[in-house]
């Protein structure tokens, strides 16, 4: 088919986002404590700026917890920690202070300038925290969650056994 015979743009609008995150790290035990993020997001025109500042907060507290604490735990293939009680996920006491910065540029081809946020706050805040974690203790961790032990072995890693 050539290209005249196609119709539509499937990807007519593009979105952004970027985010820093400012962590503690104990080095003693490895624990990550979120200090604060801060986010940009360019959304074109913000038509409901208190529900975006909520779609914001939510998904950054999911990518929280994709980074630091939801761990899916198999036994033989077989989930063991179906329920909230062992599968954790970000509370209200988890989150860190939240700054968010919109750029506001309309977008011609979006509803009342419009782009959307959907999951541009979710997607870069594993990486942001890993990157913060990596600046603190000088070591990167390759596999999410991030837990304290996971941090910890980072720091110290495991010397060969000499010979």
């Amino acid at each position: 088919m050539s290209s005249n015979q196609t119709q539509g743009n499937p990807y007519f609008v593009y979105t952004y986002a970027t985010q820093m995150v400012e962590v503690e790290v104990d080095i003693k035990t490895g624990e990550v404590d979120l200090k604060r993020i801060v986010g940009t997001f360019d959304i074109g025109k913000a038509i409901n700026p208190m529900l975006l500042e909520g779609q914001i907060e939510g998904g950054i507290g999911m990518g929280i917890g994709y980074a630091l604490m939801e761990k899916v735990v198999l036994d033989e293939g077989i989930i063991q920690n179906l329920g909230l009680k062992d599968y954790l996920i970000p509370t209200a006491l988890d989150m860190p202070q939240i700054t968010s910065a919109l750029i506001e540029k309309p977008n011609v081809h979006g509803p009342y300038g419009a782009k959307g946020i959907g999951e541009m706050p979710n997607i870069p805040t594993p990486a942001a925290i890993n990157n913060a974690i990596a600046n603190a203790v000088g070591a990167w961790i390759y596999q999410v969650p991030i837990d304290s032990e996971s941090v910890w072995k980072a720091m110290h890693p495991a010397k060969p056994r000499g010979r």
